[in-house]
C-alpha cells in the first residue's frame, strides 16, 4: 500500500473468523482481492450467494460455492 493509499476496514464479515478478518477487508477501489489471487470483485459480491471467486473467499458466510463449508 502506498503512503497514499488510506485501509478501509470493515468490521465483522458473517462467516469469517475474527483472526481472518485482515483477509476481508477491500482496497481503497472497493475489491475484494479473491484469497487464491486469482481475481478480484466489487465488495457488493461478498456474501450475496453467488460464487465469484473459484476458491469460494468471496462467499464466506453462504453455501453458494462447491469448496466452502
Amino acid at each position: 500500500m502506498s503512503p497514499n493509499e488510506e485501509k478501509i476496514f470493515i468490521p465483522g464479515m458473517l462467516g469469517v473468523a475474527p483472526s481472518d478478518m485482515a483477509n476481508y477487508q477491500p482496497n481503497p477501489m472497493g475489491l475484494f482481492a479473491c484469497l487464491d489471487g486469482e481475481m478480484r470483485v466489487g465488495w457488493a459480491s461478498m456474501n450475496d450467494d453467488f460464487c465469484d471467486c473459484s476458491d469460494g473467499s468471496d462467499e464466506p458466510g453462504t453455501g453458494a460455492c462447491p469448496n466452502t463449508r
